[in-house]
């Protein structure tokens, strides 16, 4: 039989209200040290598990907050878990992963479905939303739960993205400061916020767009092939724009022909996580800085969980100018 608070109450000869607040760490409670340190202990010696399924029925919470990624394999989302867990875990809260990456049956919204049926307090969700952007907010709205997306900016619901217009116009810029015109692009079918941007600056620049996709997204023989085609075409192009994490498993392919970097290609890179400092040559980076995009994501996401039952100035929707961080990987023709 399961040890309650009765029965740790009990054996200490306190209160079952002063056993309540020791555990969650009132502070205003008038638990002598002594017998804070005896709760505890009798805790322990009974092996005393809180049944957090009850607390969250009385108090209405879980402390749990549930994350919706596609996958960790990119370093980019794996850094911008880690900082979200961090700092969902500085507020009291427990993280829900789940990873949408190998589950073809399943849509973004069944997703949200299962985890706002789960007791949690709220979603976050991470990526770049294609054709389920209008099913996602439907299924969201109609939950009701707290929600903020990340990376992709959305219309009826919060979301935290960097702009990435800003970036792409300061890396065209720079690249053009140094001589290039000719400038690629390349990267996953995944990522339409960036081939948006490049292709808006190519139009503003009178550059011809060349771009080539890693297809089916993070296939390494593909992504070889990407390189091979890139090398191929340098007659082209003198500078390529990618994500750090697209470079590191296209570059086999571009080495392979013998193209060093910047010697023979010039990069500027997106995302800006420890690849982009480990590669070499130190990667020129737009920086999507994935510390403040938790910090501010998480943020947006608890303001929602209080005002939960206020229907007022629940949605917020916040971009972020990205940073242009010079590094060794761009050279001057």
């Amino acid at each position: 039989m399961a040890v309650t608070m009765k029965d740790i109450a009990s054996r200490v000869g306190v209160t079952q209200s002063a056993v309540s607040a020791v555990l969650n760490n009132t502070t205003a409670s008038r638990v002598s040290p002594k017998k804070r340190e005896l709760i505890l202990k009798i805790c322990r010696e009974l092996n005393y598990r809180r049944n957090f399924a009850a607390t969250a029925l009385k108090k209405r919470e879980t402390k749990l907050l549930g994350l919706i990624c596609g996958s960790l394999i990119s370093p980019y989302f794996s850094e911008l878990t880690m900082a979200i867990n961090e700092i969902a875990a500085a507020h009291g809260y427990r993280l829900m992963l789940t990873l949408m990456q190998g589950n073809r049956d399943a849509s973004d919204q069944d997703y949200l479905s299962r985890l706002a049926n789960n007791m949690c307090d709220g979603i976050i969700m991470c990526g770049e939303l294609k054709k389920e952007k209008q099913a996602v907010q439907d299924t969201v709205l109609n939950s009701r739960a707290p929600f903020v997306m990340l990376c992709s900016a959305m219309d009826k619901l919060s979301s935290v993205c960097f702009d990435y217009h800003i970036g792409m116009k300061k890396a065209f810029d720079e690249l053009l400061r140094q001589g290039h015109r000719k400038i690629a692009f390349a990267g996953h079918s995944s990522d339409v916020n960036k081939q948006n941007a490049y292709r808006k600056c190519c139009c503003d620049h009178g550059i011809e767009p060349v771009e080539y996709y890693i297809t089916p997204e993070h296939d390494l023989n593909f992504a070889f092939e990407c390189g091979v085609q890139i090398a191929a075409s340098r007659e082209r192009q003198s500078a390529l724009i990618c994500t750090d994490y697209s470079l590191s498993i296209i570059y086999p392919g571009i080495s392979s022909a013998g193209l060093r970097i910047p010697q023979d290609l010039s990069v500027i890179a997106f995302n800006n996580t420890r690849q982009s400092r480990c590669f070499v040559p130190a990667l020129t980076s737009i920086s999507l800085d994935a510390n403040l995009l938790a910090r501010y994501g998480v943020d947006v996401l608890l303001k929602q969980i209080k005002q939960k039952d206020n229907e007022t100035n629940k949605i917020k929707n916040v971009l972020i100018p990205p940073e242009l961080i010079l590094r060794d990987s761009v050279t001057c023709l």
